[in-house]
């Protein structure tokens, strides 16, 4: 796989934008402000891993997508707590539910979500077939 230069993929560039965009918004008043800086030690560490990873090991850019729409989840979650963030109070009304349930949102899409990249770094890594790594990397 040839590596394609940052200053070239318009797509990985607009989705490191949206995520510093994120960011910043996220970092605007967050409910407990100690408590953001600790949770978004996840979202620093993985985004440094990522960039430091990059010419080494670049991902697709459905990967970097599916990446980003995990750690925007994560910045959301880190602003408000998890178990005070709007959306699961919406879903909470709106299905009856006993608390608000954003918390297993984010742990169900981090499950969902870097499966695909798993996948990757399994068939350039390990030589597993194709068609066996839709499987493998779901379990």
């Amino acid at each position: 796989m040839s590596i394609e230069p940052f200053r070239s993929n318009r797509v990985l560039q607009a989705l490191v934008l949206w995520l510093i965009a994120v960011w910043i918004i996220t970092a605007i008043k967050p409910l407990y402000p100690r408590d953001w800086l600790l949770e978004n030690l996840l979202v620093f560490i993985w985004s440094a891993l990522l960039v430091f990873t990059y010419r080494r090991f670049q991902f697709s850019n459905l990967a970097y997508g599916l990446f980003v729409v995990f750690l925007s989840l994560h910045l959301a979650g880190a602003h408000y707590t998890y178990s005070e963030t709007p959306f699961g109070f919406w879903l909470q009304d709106w299905f009856g539910l006993e608390r608000n349930h954003y918390d297993r949102i984010v742990h169900f899409a981090f499950g969902l979500l870097l499966a695909y990249p798993m996948r990757e770094i399994m068939l350039r890594t390990s030589g597993l077939k194709p068609s066996w790594s839709y499987f493998i990397s779901l379990n």
